[in-house]
């Protein structure tokens, strides 16, 4: 029976404490033997485990992959629907806008132009700063490549430091 990783890891303490309780001296030979043996069960265990994982992370991202595949192709699909609704509104109310027409009653649908509702969309310059500052705002932004440059330089600035990289596990 496999063991589960936890089950591993559990045997790797186990043997990392009693070899701490003896202070590092196994004794005789057959003693050391028997070490050895554990040692190498449990390296065993570990590397079919790791591989076992691997498969299964390997798997997951790959699915992942197809699934984000699938999700672009759906997108673009969505889009083109979305369009070509957008595409037949606007030109069926371009058609009742030429011809007078503000309503529509047909067999399935009733049709009607109305006026969209909430704020009254802004008509704006090109650039804010044409405007009175009382119009514009502000945004503040840190300048994180000065920041770290003067960190590694060996300044301090308060609230700054340069924390330690993440690590991952990679698999091949």
């Amino acid at each position: 029976m496999t063991k589960t990783l936890y089950g591993i890891e559990a045997d790797f303490q186990a043997l990392d404490e009693l070899l701490t309780q003896l202070e590092g001296d196994i004794g005789d030979e057959e003693s050391q033997a028997i070490y050895e043996q554990m040692v190498n069960e449990i390296q065993s265990n570990l590397s079919t485990k790791a591989d076992g994982y691997a498969w299964v992370i390997q798997d997951a991202l790959d699915r992942a992959d197809v699934i984000k595949q699938e999700t672009v192709r759906l997108r673009a699909l969505m889009d083109t629907w979305t369009n070509k609704a957008k595409r037949m509104k606007a030109a069926l109310l371009d058609a009742m806008d030429r011809m007078g027409i503000q309503k529509i009653d047909g067999a399935y649908h009733k049709l009607s132009i109305a006026t969209n509702g909430g704020k009254a969309p802004l008509i704006l310059p090109d650039s804010p700063e044409s405007l009175p500052h009382c119009y514009q705002r502000q945004m503040l932004d840190f300048d994180k490549d000065a920041i770290r440059a003067d960190l590694e330089a060996g300044k301090t600035i308060d609230g700054c430091a340069i924390g330690e990289r993440g690590r991952g596990l990679r698999i091949k």
